[in-house]
């Protein structure tokens, strides 16, 4: 078999032990991933914690269940996922947020995405289970300082911004920063 254009030929060598090659790749992913849910806890720890106002929780609360709410006003974090339908990056998180909304509370805001019908016709053709607060010009995503979709908000009651991020954000990696949430309320 010719492998290289100067006619020489190479035998593929594949390890001789790929059970410990596997094992150290694990090994080096879990480090990887350690440094990283460290760095975070520590940004959470230096940031100066920004809030909402009445005005802009006004909205997001309103989307809650009565039972939610208690939930909320109880102490238990609220992811606020902020999207929008022509957002390509949004297309893949939602589904994500969709399933962290199962067993965690959420809410979405979708940003310059059209009318209710519509926003409603495209969380039901997707198969999202969550509800949307519309916010149709932009005024509450500007009002926030937010400038990409998706964003996503971790909040406490009073409407502290306990942890921010953008960008996509895997099943996982919602449910790792909730964790890191809750131990963090627990210190």
């Amino acid at each position: 078999m010719k492998l290289f254009p100067s006619g020489l030929t190479q035998k593929i060598a594949w390890p001789k032990r790929p059970a410990k090659l596997i094992a150290t790749l694990g090994i080096q992913i879990l480090i990887f991933i350690a440094v990283l849910f460290a760095f975070e806890r520590w940004l959470l720890s230096t940031n100066e914690r920004a809030g909402l106002s009445a005005a802009q929780l006004a909205p997001i609360v309103a989307q809650l269940a009565p039972e939610e709410l208690e939930r909320f006003k109880a102490g238990e974090p609220l992811l606020v996922y902020i999207w929008a339908t022509w957002c390509s990056v949004c297309s893949i998180s939602s589904a994500n947020v969709s399933d962290y909304g199962r067993d965690y509370l959420s809410t979405t805001v979708a940003v310059q995405s059209g009318s209710d019908r519509e926003i409603q016709d495209f969380i039901s053709r997707k198969g999202y289970d969550f509800v949307a607060y519309n916010d149709r010009e932009g005024r509450w995503f500007k009002s926030m300082g937010a400038s990409v979709t998706p964003t996503y908000l971790w909040i406490n009651y009073p409407g502290e911004i306990l942890y921010l991020s953008r960008g996509y954000t895997s099943s996982v990696g919602l449910i790792g920063r909730r964790l890191l949430l809750t131990d963090q309320n627990t210190d």
